[in-house]
């Protein structure tokens, strides 16, 4: 008889689950979208810090956001035009 004399909580079970679930399905959500997980937890900590801006009472600048975004789709291009050139340069 090895009972066990504490019983998991169906909320505890269901925390346990989220535990697991949530990443894996964010982590699915952005590679179906075509993006990297790593641009949608760099967007997430950046709206973060500009909440923790807003609950400070501080000005948050919409400058600040736009330039990251900026950055981000500079990166993107050059990372496109890399690979652009590699497929030319294979046809060749």
């Amino acid at each position: 008889m090895s009972k066990s004399r504490y019983k998991i909580t169906g909320f505890a079970r269901f925390m346990l689950f989220m535990l697991f679930f949530v990443p894996i399905g964010y982590t699915a959500y952005h590679l179906y979208e075509g993006n990297s997980p790593k641009d949608g937890l760099r967007d997430l900590k950046t709206s973060l810090q500009n909440f923790k801006k807003k609950l400070k009472g501080e000005q948050v600048q919409e400058e600040d956001t736009f330039r990251l975004q900026l950055q981000q789709k500079d990166e993107e291009i050059q990372k496109l035009r890399e690979a652009l050139f590699q497929c030319e340069q294979g046809k060749s």
